[in-house]
């Protein structure tokens, strides 16, 4: 008999693959320049040597391979990062309300990719996000060993924490250049506009390297759920 919460898994895994579809169908055909579904279906078929649905509009091409695909994959990479994320804090600080932006991680992240962006373009972007949200990591990462018995208090920290930090983005934003401040408005908001191959590539890679460092670390992330004593002695 299938136990009823992998049945339920698999029903939640497969209507989330299906909204996953459903969303990045939307995303390659719906836009300032709206695509009929089969001619989406030639740009990708012609970039993978298939002559199945004839051969795409230029138009085409260069909306779905250049604009909206790089945009879509990011998309995706970043969902994937920040759920991870999410999930390994709240299994060490055993609290279903942490996430990076409770904690302050994704404001610290902001700050350094607001001034990276105002120094080198979306690359410094990138550069500046991730050395900044390391630093704030391990500005929690400091909170948690302070705080041991409850990890309530590393949330209420951390809550503190990003506000101060949002403070601080605020201010960057207003420092910045007026002709870098609206893609930065942009990117704070969660926009993806702007999105290359090669920024694809990079996100991947930094993302790629975090989620292998969380897999090489499930065990213990496991054990701390079972909270510090028992997870120290284990």
């Amino acid at each position: 008999m299938t136990d009823p919460f992998l049945r339920r898994r698999r029903w939640a895994t497969a209507g989330l693959i299906l909204a996953l579809v459903t969303a990045a169908g939307l995303t390659l055909t719906q836009g300032a320049v709206d695509l009929p579904p089969g001619e989406v279906a030639a740009v990708l078929a012609a970039k993978l040597r298939l002559d199945w649905f004839g051969e795409p509009s230029a138009q085409a091409a260069s909306v779905v391979w250049n604009i909206r695909m790089p945009r879509l994959l990011i998309g995706v990479v970043v969902g994937a990062a920040l759920a991870a994320t999410g999930a390994a804090l709240q299994g060490m600080l055993r609290n279903d309300l942490a996430d990076p932006h409770i904690l302050g991680i994704g404001q610290g992240a902001a700050i350094g990719a607001a001034i990276g962006a105002g120094a080198g373009g979306v690359q410094g972007a990138i550069a500046g996000g991730v050395f900044a949200g390391i630093v704030t990591s391990f500005v929690v990462r400091r909170l948690r060993r302070r705080a041991t018995i409850d990890p309530n208090r590393i949330i209420l920290s951390g809550v503190a924490l990003g506000f101060a930090l949002s403070a601080w983005v605020g201010f960057v934003v207003f420092a910045s250049d007026r002709s870098v401040v609206p893609p930065i408005e942009f990117w704070l908001l969660g926009s993806l506009t702007g999105s290359t191959w090669r920024a694809f590539t990079t996100v991947t890679v930094m993302v790629g390297v975090g989620l292998a460092g969380l897999m090489v670390s499930a065990r213990t992330l496991d054990l701390l759920r079972l909270g510090d004593r028992q997870a120290r002695h284990l």
